[in-house]
């Protein structure tokens, strides 16, 4: 029950986003346009964790719906990049910090229907302040904090986490501390 590629034509063609709109032939033998994002490459959502258990969480600005989103560092890893050398970038660019240790989690699809990045999630510890890096002038503003589980859930709970590629980094990662307890 596969889609066959039958053509795929650009649409777009910019540094940030590349899309095609591709003909693709159904199971059923019809042909229909999909409009597919190229060359979005895969990054890394970072979950933070300190030694006394709190998890580090970032506020950084949101440009189309003007708001203020509480979520984990993330970033694109660079062409060939290792999830770790990519999130060890991210982490340092946007928070100052560097962890001894980075183990990949999970995975999740950035936008299943148009893509196919994704999210590598990774957990961060033995960390320590860093020489804060030049990043991305996007990002300029970010802040942080150190929060408990407990407040992370209140925080899903009352509605002020709404970005999904944290709320999915938070299952694997509640995921992932049951099955190290089993």
């Amino acid at each position: 029950m596969s889609w066959e590629k039958v053509s795929s034509e650009p649409v777009l063609n910019h540094p940030r986003l590349k899309l095609a709109e591709d003909t693709v032939r159904l199971p059923d033998g019809t042909t229909t346009q999909y409009l597919v994002i190229e060359g979005y490459s895969d990054y890394s959502t970072i979950i933070p964790v300190r030694e006394d258990g709190k998890i580090l969480m970032i506020r950084e600005y949101a440009y189309p719906i003007s708001e203020i989103l509480l979520q984990f560092p993330e970033g694109e890893l660079e062409a060939g990049e290792s999830v770790e050398v990519g999130a060890a970038r991210e982490l340092q660019e946007e928070v100052s910090l560097k962890a001894d240790g980075f183990e990949q989690i999970g995975s999740n699809l950035h936008w299943h229907r148009r893509s196919t990045a994704r999210s590598l999630v990774v957990v961060a510890s033995g960390l320590t302040d860093a020489e804060e890096l030049e990043g991305d002038p996007e990002e300029a503003g970010i802040t942080s904090d150190w929060y408990s589980e407990d407040q992370i859930w209140g925080f899903i709970s009352d509605g002020s986490i709404i970005q999904k590629n944290a709320l999915a980094a938070w299952a694997q990662y509640q995921a992932y501390k049951r099955s190290k307890q089993a």
